[in-house]
């Protein structure tokens, strides 16, 4: 029951920011989105830090990450 209530929830979110997907189609998106750790060797010239990013194939899963507040930084 609690993930039915947060999934409808999350529809709802979506839907105020005017991404209208069924409940099967909004959780089909949101499960194809996958977390990634992007890491850099130490001693490497670009120095960059070691983050988490979230992959998102396309317009509107990046929107929806954005919507439901589910990741800082998105990488595609």
């Amino acid at each position: 029951m609690p993930a039915l209530l947060l999934a409808t929830l999350a529809r709802k979110v979506a839907c105020r920011a005017h991404i209208d997907f069924s409940l099967p189609a909004l959780l089909e998106g949101l499960s194809a989105i996958r977390e990634v750790a992007v890491t850099y060797p130490q001693g490497t010239l670009a120095r960059r830090r070691d983050r988490i990013a979230l992959s998102a194939a396309w317009h509107t899963q990046r929107k929806l990450a954005e919507v439901l507040d589910i990741a800082t930084v998105l990488e595609g």
